[in-house]
């Protein structure tokens, strides 16, 4: 018997040996994505109560919870632009019992924060994106523009006359702006407050002139006439306010809709990541959930697991750009 011969049995039984660990590994997986949940559900929302995230995570809970046999404890954790949350998730047990609602917020702090202790795409598994809700480009009445056109001209006649709100340095309001105004080679200024509200308190008053804010903020101002709507920030027109174009209309490809998703830890196994989106997903197709997340301004799509992870990397490229041309800083 030669050594080769020798070492042959000794081989086969090594492959033998990783095919059963493999097997092994893959039924135990299966086994625990049908058993999921096993106790109550923790997901943090990043965000203040009452946000735009928030809103709509509370209305999808209730029948989640339902679906699952257990509760969901939603749980804010505001401060440092949503990195407190997402730390947690990141280093968290890779079993379903602790999820992170995110939005753009979640890549646009990863461009802002230095040293930050996880990977904003890399250290987590992406769940589902649940739905997007349009920004807006409004203006002052007294500022006397009726269009974006007529917006960028008047900026163009006055540089860096006319200001803009945003709900912070560094937020989605501030950016979205900031890399607006860079596509039309316009300088407005920035005018940087301690949140959405007093930006919108402000606006309306017409101590500042412009802004970018999320649509269900300001809806109620440009009906009653208080605020004009110049444009969306949607790739299409929005379905209650269908006369006010898209800044699409004007660059081609422009997409600055705010997005809301669900994120696990990375190494949560793919059918565990598979059962927990389809959960959700049959959940957002309860009526009452359509109608929470409509009240906040979003409306409800859905992408597999691997649409949105091949979206937050895409979307970590662009506010990383965004971020560098800016020159946004934290506050």
């Amino acid at each position: 018997m030669t050594a080769n011969s020798r070492r042959a049995p000794r081989q086969v039984f090594t492959a033998a040996s990783l095919l059963v660990a493999g097997l092994s590994c893959w039924l135990a997986a299966g086994a625990a994505a049908q058993s999921f949940p096993v106790r109550p559900v923790r997901a943090i929302i990043p965000f203040s109560a009452g946000g735009a995230v928030d809103v709509p995570a509370r209305a999808l809970s209730p029948r989640l919870s339902e679906i699952w046999g257990q509760p969901i404890v939603l749980e804010n954790r505001p401060g440092a632009g949503g990195t407190l949350g997402a730390a947690e998730v990141a280093k968290a047990a890779p079993d379903g019992h602790l999820l992170l609602f995110v939005s753009n917020t979640h890549l646009i702090s990863a461009g802002l924060y230095r040293n930050l202790p996880y990977d904003a795409v890399r250290d987590f598994a992406a769940v589902i994106e649940m739905g997007a809700a349009p920004n807006g480009v409004v203006a002052h009445p007294s500022l006397g523009v009726k269009s974006l056109g007529e917006l960028f001209a008047a900026a163009k006649a006055r540089p860096g006359v006319i200001n803009y709100a945003s709900s912070g340095n560094g937020s989605t309001q501030h950016l979205l702006g900031a890399h607006l105004f860079s596509l039309a080679g316009v300088n407005l200024t920035h005018v940087p407050y301690k949140g959405s509200g007093p930006a919108t308190t402000d606006l309306v008053a017409g101590r500042v002139q412009a802004s970018v804010p999320g649509m269900s903020n300001v809806i109620q101002h440009i009906r009653a006439g208080k605020l004009l709507a110049l444009a969306v920030t949607s790739p299409q027109r929005h379905k209650d306010l269908p006369e006010v174009p898209a800044v699409a209309e004007t660059f081609p490809g422009y997409d600055g809709s705010l997005w809301m998703g669900l994120l696990a830890p990375v190494a949560t196994p793919r059918e565990l990541v598979g059962r927990i989106h389809r959960d959700v997903a049959m959940a957002l197709g309860a009526e009452e959930v359509r109608r929470g997340f409509t009240r906040a301004g979003f409306d409800i799509q859905v992408k597999s697991p691997e649409e949105f992870g091949r979206k937050l990397a895409l979307e970590m490229e662009r506010w990383s750009k965004v971020i560098r041309e800016s020159g946004a800083r934290i506050d």
